[in-house]
């Protein structure tokens, strides 16, 4: 079983409910399966191949649950960057994992 089949079930058991809440945004079952196809899709388009690791640094939200989901759909591998991390950390855990694309939920800004 692959993780995105829980976005695949969701959609089939429960389309309207909710499944994600932060703050006063609420995505559905249907909302987020779109979301994270559309985030999956541009990933690929933006180059993310089968297989490729990459780093995502953020504050734990409903956004962050869907680049999780999106980096498995488009079959590449999430590598969660902890905000704590000072500078020389980041750049030790990218390089330890392999991590060849990373973004930021605050600048979403891509780097290679």
């Amino acid at each position: 079983m692959h993780i995105t089949h829980i976005v695949h079930r969701a959609v089939q058991l429960a389309p309207d409910e909710p499944v994600t809440v932060y703050g006063d945004r609420f995505r559905t079952a249907r909302e987020q399966a779109d979301r994270v196809a559309r985030l999956a899709g541009a990933l690929r388009e933006y180059g993310v191949r089968d297989g490729e690791h990459v780093g995502m640094l953020a504050l734990g939200s409903d956004r962050y649950i869907e680049f999780f989901l999106a980096t498995a759909w488009a079959n590449g591998v999430f590598h969660p960057v902890n905000p704590a991390w000072t500078t020389p950390e980041v750049i030790y855990g990218l390089a330890e994992s392999r991590t060849e694309r990373s973004s930021s939920s605050t600048t979403r800004s891509w780097t290679v």
